[in-house]
């Protein structure tokens, strides 16, 4: 049985799915922060020093790996 939303390491990032899950994943991101980059900038770097915090909410290091991954191919097209 296949996943309903694609997973690390089964879909590539550059997939149409996962980019335009990519794009929800800012669009929130940005509604949470109101679009300040300091608060955007506070947000990843509690996630990236709090594993806790990350972990709380379904946020493995692989998914975000997965995600910023995702998230550079649509910015930089690489």
């Amino acid at each position: 049985m296949q996943s309903p939303t694609p997973l690390p390491g089964s879909t590539p990032v550059d997939d149409p799915e996962v980019q335009r899950l990519a794009a929800r994943w800012e669009e929130i991101v940005g509604m949470f922060t109101g679009g300040d980059p300091g608060i955007r900038d506070a947000l990843a770097k509690m996630y990236a020093s709090e594993p806790g915090m990350r972990d709380d909410h379904g946020l493995d290091a692989e998914l975000m790996g997965y995600v910023a991954d995702a998230q550079a191919v649509a910015r930089d097209g690489v």
